[in-house]
């Protein structure tokens, strides 16, 4: 019985191709595009969950109205991390990012450019789980003009050899003394080497 049905349906497809093929391209396109998405839709969900509290945080953002327009923007002012700590007291902890860019970085003679810079404030080892090499994370920033670099970037300018203590100078302005060494960033937006 089986095996009759599989011969008439194979005999009709045969016999009218092209309603087949179309059916077969579009079914392949369909269930392509499923699985595309759902991969997407993944993908966008799995950042920044190697995170303790990654649950429990949250990005603020700007809507602005200006001239008439509605500006969206990914970022807010500076002073709002301050009024949200006052203004909503159930808040455990605020922190600030500010992406300073690409940067000469100076190391005694020699000079590096790094593509991505961030600024951040010092409780930023209490919101997020960036596990430090060396270092405290209670005082790695806790004091001005620190910074504290990824492993990469350590093994790079100082191959093997600690770099707590030693400075770094910023765009030929800025000198700040190297505080803590965490651990590469997993995922697939972190630098690579």
């Amino acid at each position: 019985m089986i095996l009759s049905n599989i011969k008439i349906a194979v005999r009709n497809l045969r016999k009218q191709s092209g309603y087949t093929a179309i059916n077969v391209l579009g079914f392949s396109i369909g269930l392509a595009a499923c699985l595309l998405i759902g991969l997407w839709v993944a993908d966008e969900l799995s950042f920044d969950r190697f995170h303790e509290k990654a649950d429990r945080i949250y990005r603020t953002h700007g809507d602005v109205r200006f001239s008439g327009a509605d500006i969206s923007m990914s970022c807010a002012p500076a002073p709002m991390a301050a009024a949200l700590k006052k203004d909503y007291p159930q808040l455990e902890e605020v922190c600030r990012f500010w992406d300073r860019g690409s940067l000469r970085v100076k190391r005694n003679e020699e000079v590096f450019t790094e593509k991505r810079v961030l600024a951040a404030d010092p409780s930023v080892f209490q919101v997020f789980t960036f596990p430090l090499l060396e270092g405290d994370p209670h005082t790695a920033l806790a004091e001005p003009n620190t910074v504290v670099i990824s492993e990469r970037v350590a093994r790079r300018y100082f191959a093997g050899r600690s770099p707590l203590g030693e400075t770094l100078k910023f765009n030929e302005e800025t000198q700040a003394k190297i505080t803590g060494v965490m651990r590469n960033i997993p995922g697939k937006f972190a630098p690579a080497g």
